[in-house]
């Protein structure tokens, strides 16, 4: 009877979870939008979708975007304007998708101010979009912010590219809190940026990334929290969590000392570059110093040592070479809370 009863209770634990996923599913909606939205030439209209502000409305009275909707940008160029003004997302659950990176192009006018994008909210995506023509692509900085992705994103000629403040967790963190997978960042001066300057703790939320590129990129090209106990560098936080990536063209390294004697990143390709390499380090697995042949593109070319099956999903970098049928799909799990019938029930999606 027990055991009747507990399955009983289990199998509608599993039916009511079920329900929420298919009201989840079925409550989503995509919101498009196009450079018309920018007509004014202020992305006004847009940001009023996403500031959770129910009394701001966007293009013909749309309103706010909620947990588990798209924004999705459609093909065109959005330029802003030369005040300090620019994207800013404050809804959690909200993914923000372009038509793909040559697509769809977020831009600015002056690349010594301000930023295109800045992120405000937890468990957010942003994927298939371009970004240049600021000071900084996307600034990370919301209260509590988890869960951030960003995927399939071409930066170009960024100060800092991606930038996040510092933040810390109740506990150690173990695991990202922000994830880049297939990013191509070009040019500027810092790939990725932790805001803090005077080292952090083992609570510090980080990121990590995988089949990154960097080119271009002359001063630093993954700036993470350093962990400092008693004057010495301990840990350089996230450092496990960045793999299959290149590093071309470029003044810029990592920190030159703060990876030595620790776990570091696997499967880079450095070429290029002013810094000693972290080959020539002697650190790291299967890292190298060699010419990934890359095409205008960014692909690796057939015969490019970026791709091998030391590599996840066989290849290096921010693209994939033309000749595989990949595409990346590890994200952050983002959480979905929902009413359903007087009940709470988190699940992911």
């Amino acid at each position: 009877m027990v055991s009747k009863t507990k399955n009983a209770f289990l199998l509608s634990l599993i039916l009511v979870a079920s329900v929420a996923f298919l009201v989840s599913s079925a409550d989503a909606r995509e919101i498009i939008v196009d450079p018309s939205w920018m007509a004014d030439g202020y992305p006004t209209l847009i940001n009023n979708i996403m500031d959770g502000d129910s009394e701001t409305f966007g293009k013909d009275g749309e309103t706010d975007a909620v947990y588990g909707d798209t924004i999705s940008f459609a093909s065109g160029t959005y330029e802003l304007p030369m005040d300090r003004v620019w994207f800013v997302l404050k809804i959690d659950g909200v993914d923000i998708k372009g038509a793909g990176w040559d697509n769809t192009i977020l831009k600015g006018p002056n690349a010594n101010t301000g930023f295109i994008f800045e992120i405000k909210s937890s468990n957010n995506t942003f994927s298939d979009l371009k970004m240049e023509g600021r000071f900084i692509g996307a600034l990370i900085n919301g209260e509590n912010y988890e869960n951030i992705n960003f995927s399939f994103l071409k930066t170009n000629g960024f100060d800092k590219h991606i930038t996040w403040d510092n933040q810390y967790d109740e506990s150690e963190t173990l695991e990202p809190t922000i994830w880049l997978e297939n990013v191509y960042m070009k040019e500027g001066s810092i790939g990725i940026h932790f805001a803090e300057i005077n080292g952090t703790r083992r609570e510090t939320k980080f990121l990590g990334g995988s089949h990154l590129t960097l080119d271009g990129v002359t001063v630093v090209g993954i700036d993470a929290p350093v962990i400092w106990e008693n004057q010495t560098v301990t840990e350089m936080k996230g450092n496990d969590h960045f793999s299959d990536s290149i590093i071309v063209n470029s003044q810029a390294e990592f920190f030159p000392d703060t990876y030595n004697g620790m776990g570091s990143p696997w499967n880079f390709i450095a070429h290029e570059v002013v810094e000693e390499t972290m080959a020539d380090r002697g650190i790291g697995k299967n890292n190298i110093e060699d010419n990934p042949m890359l095409d205008s593109n960014g692909r690796p070319r057939p015969g490019s040592p970026a791709i091998g099956r030391q590599y996840k999903d066989g290849y290096a970098g921010a693209v994939p070479p033309h000749f595989t049928n990949v595409r990346a799909t590890k994200r952050l799990p983002v959480i979905s809370v929902r009413e359903i019938g007087g009940l709470i029930i988190p699940f992911l999606i």
